[in-house]
């Protein structure tokens, strides 16, 4: 690592600073370096997952490995493949850690949520209707608003393998 190098070239009015060499100690090394020069957004590049959490406990802010990246994505392809049958699931993306899902579900005519109050919906816990978009107009829904043919549902899901919009309800 080269504080010279990167204090020569500015690190102390970088905006962010990612750290992308192929050796873990140096990226977080250097990414430790940057936080200590202030840098609002600092990320190491980590592959060993050893590495990982001691990196973010020592203090780097953000730590990307591409592995976990790489089964991230293949992880949605297969979601997507065994969805694709039967299902409306447009998106998936794994939050906290996979713990928590957010799905976008297209609905169709065939759907038994339509027309119905989402404040009449028994829905399982752990469920949040969070967004229905209805043409160029979003909607931060309430309990009067209902689901419509159409619409693009978003739901937050503590309850992980949602496959199909009716899979909300309890």
């Amino acid at each position: 690592m080269q504080q010279e190098l990167l204090l020569e070239e500015g690190i102390e009015s970088s905006d962010a600073f990612v750290s992308l060499t192929g050796f873990d100690e140096e990226n977080i090394l250097t990414a430790i370096f940057a936080s200590m020069q202030n840098v609002p957004k600092v990320i190491a590049k980590v592959n060993r997952d050893e590495l990982v959490e001691m990196a973010t406990k020592i203090g780097v802010e953000c730590v990307v490995s591409p592995k976990d990246i790489t089964s991230s994505v293949v992880v949605k392809y297969a979601r997507a493949l065994e969805n694709s049958v039967g299902s409306s699931v447009e998106t998936l993306y794994k939050l906290m850690d996979g713990k928590v899902e957010a799905l976008e579900f297209l609905v169709n005519s065939e759907s038994k949520l339509t027309g119905i109050p989402l404040k009449s919906l028994e829905l399982k816990k752990r469920i949040l209707i969070a967004g229905i978009m209805r043409g160029r107009k979003t909607i931060i829904p309430s309990g009067n608003d209902v689901i419509s043919v159409g619409d693009r549902v978003v739901v937050i899901s503590g309850n992980l393998g949602l496959g199909d919009l009716v899979d909300i309800l309890a």
